[in-house]
């Protein structure tokens, strides 16, 4: 089976093959020295991108019916692009590939339709919910301190605890992060912006406290917060299936959810019984052996 693999940025649109009818020999170029028909742009086509088109074409067809996404899930998506890149969004769709706001719309529909299954298995409980909701309510500023080890990092936090020399030059010092030249400064935060490991230690601090090491998928961190603030949120039961997708999109990014996702996906694949009638792209969907056949070297 074809592996699935969410995409983390938007591609270019995807080309339909099927415009392109493999017996119309109609001419789509002229020049001076040849012209180029349909059928000869698709075979170039079907050639160097066929395999990749149908691919995403086909999971299109098949999560349209059980993980469709609305035209007001789209638009508020890109209402948050819009409010992120402000006068730059333009620029910011051209970056992606995209030639206008509509293209952008219908990629979109796709990569919230594969993130709908792809967290589908994902469970969460009201409790986390209610504790993202919480942590909501307070934005953290923080500093940190990046090591790659264990033992470098209780060396580290020795320093900071003796005190000789102030968190900010620890950090310019000592850190292994992209934050180490500004004195391990992170800015402000709030719930789901960071690993979780991480998140759940920097809330457990009061302001000008700093933390023993802490373990995350980055390495090992000594954390500071400078400053805690409490900020206004809507309604919990306004906001709870934005909370609810948030920390599954989280949890996603974990090995054993990933794989959850791989199969998911696999298995959706399977029961649509896809076959592929393009020349030479028949085999696509077929079952692939999961052990080779044995060489005669191995049976003697």
């Amino acid at each position: 089976m074809k592996k699935w693999t969410l995409a983390t940025t938007l591609a270019i649109g995807v080309v339909g093959l099927s415009a392109c009818s493999q017996a119309d020999s109609d001419v789509v170029v002229e020049t001076a020295n040849g012209n180029i028909t349909k059928e000869a742009f698709y075979e170039e086509m079907k050639n160097q991108h066929g395999e990749a088109v149908l691919q995403q074409m086909v999971m299109k067809e098949v999560l349209d019916d059980e993980f469709s996404v609305s035209e007001e899930e789209v638009n508020k998506e890109v209402d948050k692009l819009k409010e992120q890149f402000g006068d730059n969004y333009d620029m910011a769709l051209q970056q992606m590939g995209v030639s206008n706001e509509d293209e952008f719309k219908e990629l979109l529909e796709f990569s919230l339709m594969q993130q709908k299954a792809a967290t589908s298995s994902i469970e969460v409980t009201d409790e986390e919910i209610q504790k993202h909701y919480d942590r909501m309510k307070t934005e953290l500023e923080a500093s940190h301190i990046l090591l790659d080890s264990e033992e470098k990092a209780k060396e580290v936090a020795k320093l900071v605890e003796k005190g000789d020399k102030n968190f900010a030059e620890l950090a310019k010092e000592h850190s292994v992060g992209p934050s180490a030249p500004n004195g391990g400064e992170l800015g402000t935060f709030g719930p789901g912006k960071m690993d979780p490991a991480f998140e759940d230690a920097a809330y457990a601090l009061d302001k000008g406290k700093v933390s023993k090491p802490v373990q995350s998928s980055f390495g090992w961190h000594i954390i500071k917060v400078t400053d805690k603030k409490e900020v206004d949120v809507e309604p919990l039961e306004d906001i709870k299936e934005d909370i609810k997708s948030e920390i599954q999109n989280t949890k996603l990014q974990q090995p054993e959810n990933q794989q959850k996702a791989q199969e998911t996906m696999d298995k959706l694949i399977k029961d649509a019984d896809v076959k592929v009638k393009v020349e030479g792209l028949e085999d696509m969907y077929k079952e692939e052996d999961s052990q080779e056949e044995p060489s005669e070297d191995s049976q003697e």
